[in-house]
């Protein structure tokens, strides 16, 4: 096979066998060199991902902040309502009593 054939070209010919080993090297570092890159850029993919997912909890985070600020605000409003209609109803029970009172001494 090809591994025959490569060891019987290598004793053919000695000195392609340290061009050999240099080629092998040489293809070895560039293999080595693109698993350096695929792997820089798969980490920055990542980092991309990452930063893009703190951004969309941070949005939520947010938005979650937002409905509560808004929900406490409406249950203020209501609460202001609530309190505002109990001193209507105080100042009409006082002002009923007061007219009771001139009736009976009417």
């Amino acid at each position: 096979g090809a591994a025959e054939a490569a060891a019987t070209d290598a004793q053919a010919k000695p000195k392609s066998v340290a061009a050999e080993r240099e080629r092998i090297k040489a293809k070895m570092a560039e293999v080595r060199e693109k698993k350096r890159l695929a792997e820089e850029a798969a980490a920055r993919e990542a980092e991309k991902r990452r930063v893009a997912s703190a951004k969309e909890m941070q949005k939520a985070a947010t938005r979650q902040q937002e409905l509560k600020e808004a929900r406490e605000a409406r249950e203020r409003k209501k609460a202001k309502k609530e309190e505002a209609a109990a001193l209507q109803r105080v100042r009409e029970q006082i002002k009923r009593d007061k007219e009771e009172r001139k009736k009976r001494r009417g």
